[in-house]
C-alpha cells in the first residue's frame, strides 16, 4: 500500500483551543478553524487529494495531529508571535509514495529548523541539523511516522483505521 498524506504534528493538545491552534497555524489572522460537524474515521481522513481547507484532527493527551490537503502544507505555522508559539515543537509533511516525493519540515518555538525535501530517494534540499530518528533510518515515510509519534505521544502505527478524526474547516473572518 502506497502513502500518499499531507498534514502536522504539534506537541500541544490543542482540543479545547481552536481558537488558540487557529492564531497558531495562521499567520494572517484572517482565518480560523471552525468545527466542520463530521467525523471520520482514520482511513477516510487520510486521503491525499482531501479538499482545500479542511483539516480532520486527532487529539492526543500530549499532542494535535492533523491531515490535510497537500496545497494547504506551505502556508502553515505563519504566525511568528512567540508567546503562541512557545514551547511548541511542530512538524509539516506531505509525501506521495505513488510518485516517491516527500517533504517535512520541524519548527521549534516557531522557527524552522530542520527541512529536508526527496524525490525518487535523492534528497534535493535539506537545511538544518539531522534528527536521532535521521541518523539511523533513511526511508523518509518512516521519518515522518517516528516525528509524529513523539510529538503526540503515541505511536502513529497504533492508529486504528477506525479511530475518529474531528472536521474543522478553514474560514475567512
Amino acid at each position: 500500500m502506497s502513502f500518499n498524506l499531507a498534514g502536522f504534528a504539534i506537541n500541544r493538545n490543542y482540543e479545547n483551543d481552536i481558537e488558540g491552534l487557529s492564531k497558531t497555524l495562521f499567520k494572517s489572522g484572517k482565518n480560523i478553524l471552525v468545527k466542520g460537524g463530521n467525523k471520520f474515521n482514520f482511513e477516510r481522513s487520510s486521503i491525499f487529494g482531501s479538499s482545500k481547507g479542511r483539516m480532520d484532527f486527532y487529539f492526543t493527551e500530549k499532542g494535535s495531529f492533523a491531515f490535510c490537503n497537500v496545497m494547504e502544507t506551505p502556508y502553515l505555522l505563519g504566525n511568528k508571535n512567540v508567546e503562541l508559539l512557545k514551547g511548541t515543537k511542530m512538524l509539516i509533511f506531505a509525501m506521495s509514495e505513488t510518485s516517491m516525493a516527500f517533504m517535512y519540515k520541524i519548527y521549534v518555538d516557531g522557527v524552522k529548523v530542520r527541512e529536508v525535501q526527496s524525490v525518487n530517494g535523492e534528497v534535493t534540499f535539506s537545511f538544518g541539523e539531522k534528527t536521532e530518528i535521521e541518523k539511523t533510518e533513511n526511508d523518509m515515510t518512516e521519518i515522518c511516522f517516528s516525528l509524529t509519534s513523539e510529538l503526540i505521544g503515541k505511536e502513529f502505527w497504533s492508529i486504528e483505521p477506525d479511530e475518529t478524526f474531528i472536521r474543522y474547516v478553514k474560514k475567512k473572518v
